[in-house]
């Protein structure tokens, strides 16, 4: 078992990491995957754009079949680092993000944000979307000069497609039945973790109703995979949250878990429990476990999720939250 465990929207130990987020912090798509939640936001929503583009099929005119696979490499061989300066391109021009080779890793782009842009346009799904794709277009080779090909994703109504994994007022979809397609991803939930997992509603497996969450390291040599949502606090703060659900597990090499974290308005997590200490293994029938945090005065968001660490398979099911 690792003791340090790391995925792409933040990364986790057992105890809550702290990052300062008016330091340059970097984050990756390959190793670290954590870091600054900045800049971890941004390679999650990548991997969302990523899976929006694989489900659009035939229909998918922005980029063809090689160019997807090329997109994935990028979103797994990319830096972003966040910074508290203004960035400028080779003309000198005012920009929010800049993508050039990586100087500490060869064969690696390092994608680097201006911390105070992307705070200012978060107030736009849709920019939020096509400033992340313009950057992992540049650091896949293609020239994306004047949003030529970004741009165009917004005419297929990306942002109103994908989510904004960090505004929810309230948890969705957590009996995983909401607007269910087989082989598809479950609706409201955000993926996290590393390239190499299948992540889906499935009819085949549920604790109640028809459908769960299921989450397979496909590639036989897995590392990381997780689904997530974000909602405020509300009637929360300042109590004590107990997050519940069911997990079904077969041939775990590792472990598996809820998790759950509580974070500031800075960045910083109050609170973080991913179960690692206590974590499901092997095979398992549906067996339900819970969580629970204290939900302090200054906490702006609860984050969430189920998590499969190593090889194998696990479904969830019936999740809930309650207050003590």
């Amino acid at each position: 078992m690792r003791t340090l465990f790391c995925f792409r929207l933040y990364c986790l130990t057992s105890i809550a990491l702290f990052f300062s987020a008016g330091n340059a912090v970097a984050t990756t798509g390959h190793e670290s995957n954590g870091g600054n939640m900045i800049g971890s936001e941004f390679i999650s929503r990548g991997y969302l754009i990523h899976d929006y583009l694989s489900h659009l099929s035939g229909s998918n005119t922005i980029l063809l079949p090689g160019q997807l696979d090329s997109f994935e490499q990028a979103l797994i061989h990319t830096r972003v680092e966040v910074l508290d300066q203004p960035l400028h391109d080779s003309l000198g021009d005012p920009v929010d993000a800049v993508t050039t080779d990586d100087p500490e890793n060869l064969g690696y782009k390092l994608i680097e944000l201006n911390q105070t842009s992307w705070q200012a346009i978060l107030v736009n799904n849709a920019e939020v979307y096509r400033l992340i794709f313009h950057e992992y277009l540049w650091a896949m080779g293609l020239d994306d000069t004047n949003f030529r090909i970004s741009h165009a994703l917004q005419y297929t109504e990306i942002a109103g497609t994908l989510p904004d994994p960090y505004d929810g007022t309230a948890p969705v979809n957590l009996d995983f039945e909401m607007n269910p397609v087989s082989g598809t991803y479950p609706s409201g939930w955000a993926r996290g973790g590393l390239s190499g997992y299948e992540i889906t509603s499935d009819p085949t497996e549920h604790h109640t109703g028809q459908w769960s969450a299921r989450i397979t390291a496909s590639t036989g040599h897995g590392q990381f995979g997780t689904i997530m949502q974000c909602f405020a606090p509300g009637q929360y703060l300042g109590k004590t949250i107990s997050y519940l659900g069911y997990v079904k597990t077969s041939g775990l090499n590792s472990w598996a878990g809820l998790w759950l974290r509580i974070d500031d308005s800075n960045g910083g997590v109050l609170a973080f429990d991913n179960m690692q200490d206590r974590g499901i293994t092997g095979t398992t029938d549906w067996t339900q476990y819970s969580i629970s945090l204290p939900v302090a005065s200054n906490a702006v968001r609860i984050c969430f999720g189920v998590l499969l660490d190593g090889d194998g398979t696990l479904w969830t099911d019936d999740l809930s939250f309650g207050a003590l």
